[in-house]
């Protein structure tokens, strides 16, 4: 068996940490940045939320099936993080109802990949304790939600668009973050 790697861990539970709280940051602020901010309703501010899992949902067998042609974890969740930075400085420069969806789209389509990814990374550096680096990860998961959402609502009290900045800030520290997960085995 694969002996554990423990300190391969961690920058997978940074990375995901940090991947979790921009995404639970905005929904605090869901009716400033989707009503008030667009012109939206209440159904547009649900659907802003729903879009990002069902985006991720249709992107993850895609981006799986390009992970295994082209391979290399690290660099995948390094882009798809950096590419949802990206999403988020959209979302937060978006000027109308249609753009903000269409980068809330984007954020879905490198978000719930790059959590795959990330799961991914801590299945191989577990070793034989894979359920150990899984469990790492579910926390790292849990504390991302338990962070964000309280974060967003002391943000959304500022200002609503706050979260867009930070939300930026925290995925760029993830995809540096992501730099130390380890490289696949055939990437070594």
């Amino acid at each position: 068996p694969v002996p554990p790697r423990p300190a391969a861990l961690a920058p997978i539970a940074i990375a995901t940490f940090l991947t979790l709280v921009p995404l639970t940051l905005l929904v605090p602020a869901l009716t400033e940045l989707v009503v008030d901010r667009h012109g939206g309703t209440r159904f547009h501010a649900h659907l802003f939320v729903a879009l990002n899992q069902l985006a991720g949902i249709i992107a993850v067998p895609v981006a799986m099936r390009w992970h295994r042609r082209l391979g290399s974890t690290r660099r995948w969740v390094i882009a798809l993080l950096a590419l949802d930075a990206v999403a988020f400085l959209g979302m937060w420069r978006a000027d109308s109802l249609g753009a903000l969806f269409a980068w809330r789209a984007l954020d879905g389509i490198a978000h719930l990949p790059a959590l795959t990814f990330l799961m991914i990374a801590a299945n191989r550096a577990g070793g034989a304790r894979r359920g150990a680096s899984l469990g790492l990860v579910a926390t790292a998961l849990m504390f991302g939600v338990g962070v964000g959402l309280p974060t967003g609502g002391i943000l959304a009290a500022r200002d609503p668009l706050l979260v867009y900045p930070v939300g930026v800030v925290l995925l760029g520290v993830a995809a540096l973050a992501a730099i130390g997960v380890p490289a696949d085995p055939a990437s070594a």
